[in-house]
């Protein structure tokens, strides 16, 4: 949950009227900042057995009127209790990833509950998202009672996802993320044999690569496109690298790749 939000209920529920002030100095952010996150707060208590009440010179307090659906809520808070994003950029690059790796339609009704925010603030930061995957030539598909999900070519897609995943990567990979680990360490095994000179910030670009590219074969997501005009222009020694590549892939996934002709040309890119 929203940690703020997460804060404000906590608050509110031990203590009666609290002003906006106090709220604010003891959750150390501005008082505009907590009427914000209290409109959102009631917006999820409205239908869920409370409500927020405001009082001139008092401030806030919670007023229960179904103390059942109230208190289930609450539990379900604490029991569902993970990483949630606060701030509008940090909701941005996770609905963003959420829906670069799913297949379905998601719900904008779900994904306000998730977030603990109102659909207005939900629909504002998707228009930003869409902004941003117009740059990849995506765009986010909208069908009524289903929800939203991403449409476009798969090597769009992919190109996406590696520029928000690379710092995700680098940090698992200096976590020692026993995943990225072996990833990284066959990666250089393949690039030292063959004398690839490479920068740090080549190894990572590739690294993530590699990551996204078997993140999306494992869910059958193909390339549509052959990529012969790139293996024409690509020297021995770097498609000897795809090619051992994409056979750890297959080994990875246990499985035989059928598109040869469309995943090493892209690897070599």
């Amino acid at each position: 949950m929203d940690s703020i939000i997460i804060k404000l209920l906590d608050y509110l529920s031990q203590y009666n009227y609290t002003t906006a002030e106090e709220l604010a100095k003891q959750l150390n952010v501005s008082r505009k900042t907590v009427r914000m996150r209290l409109k959102d707060l009631n917006d999820l208590l409205c239908p869920n057995g409370a409500e927020l009440l405001s009082k001139h010179g008092f401030g806030y307090m919670i007023k229960i009127n179904d103390s059942v659906k109230y208190l289930s809520f609450k539990k379900l808070r604490t029991e569902k209790q993970k990483y949630i994003p606060t701030t509008p950029m940090e909701r941005e690059e996770y609905i963003l990833l959420l829906l670069l790796n799913k297949d379905d339609f998601i719900k904008l009704e779900d994904l306000s509950e998730t977030l603990y925010i109102s659909k207005t603030t939900l629909s504002k930061e998707i228009k930003n998202i869409e902004n941003t995957i117009s740059y990849y030539n995506i765009e986010i598909e909208r069908r009524p009672k289903y929800g939203i999900k991403i449409k476009g070519k798969e090597e769009n897609i992919r190109s996406c996802l590696v520029k928000h995943y690379s710092n995700i990567v680098v940090k698992r990979w200096d976590e020692h993320d026993s995943e990225i680990i072996e990833l990284g360490n066959y990666l250089l095994s393949v690039l030292n044999k063959h004398n690839i000179n490479y920068s740090e910030v080549a190894f990572y670009y590739i690294l993530t690569e590699l990551y996204v590219s078997m993140k999306r074969i494992g869910f059958d997501h193909q390339l549509a496109d052959n990529y012969d005009n790139i293996t024409e222009k690509v020297n021995g020694d770097i498609m000897s690298v795809a090619k051992e590549i994409v056979m750890f892939i297959e080994n990875k996934l246990k499985e035989e790749l059928n598109y040869f002709y469309t995943e090493m040309p892209y690897t070599t890119k």
